[in-house]
């Protein structure tokens, strides 16, 4: 028995004398670690307007516009813009104003309705339509196409 006590004896020491020097190892050990979160955009526009996802269809007789407002939900994780621009159609042009300005424009002169940071969630727009200029006699359509990107 006393034969096994004398190997303990060596190795006990050199081990306690190891330790220190493993602990620091781990301690000064770094990782790194890269997550990619990928940009999500998405658009949403009153279904009961939407063509399809991005256009929007109007009728105009004369002065009246329908639809003559949309709501418009932006979900961003990353800086965005929402622009308009005209897909055809014959007739007087529209104007548009947002959350009830009264800075009405066309898309060709305000391509860019708005934009913004990051949302946090679903946020709305409420957009007002008009006849641009003069009236227009008899029944036309227009189409507009809304497209949500990153600047």
């Amino acid at each position: 028995m006393r034969h096994l006590q004398r190997p303990a004896r060596l190795i006990v020491p050199l081990l306690l004398a190891l330790l220190p020097a493993v602990a620091n190892a781990q301690s000064t050990a770094q990782h790194t670690v890269s997550v990619h979160i990928p940009t999500v955009l998405r658009l949403r526009i009153d279904q009961s307007a939407a063509s399809d996802a991005r256009a929007v269809d109007f009728t105009i007789d004369g002065e009246s516009v329908t639809p003559d407002h949309l709501r418009i939900d932006v979900f961003a994780n990353s800086s965005w813009t929402l622009s308009v621009e005209e897909a055809g159609g014959d007739g007087p042009r529209l104007e548009y104003a947002v959350d009830g300005s009264q800075a009405w424009a066309t898309p060709s002169q305000r391509p860019v309705v708005t934009s913004g940071a990051a949302t946090g969630g679903w946020r709305g727009y409420a957009l007002g339509f008009r006849v641009h200029g003069q009236s227009y006699a008899g029944s036309h359509k227009r189409t507009l196409l809304f497209t949500l990107a990153r600047p």
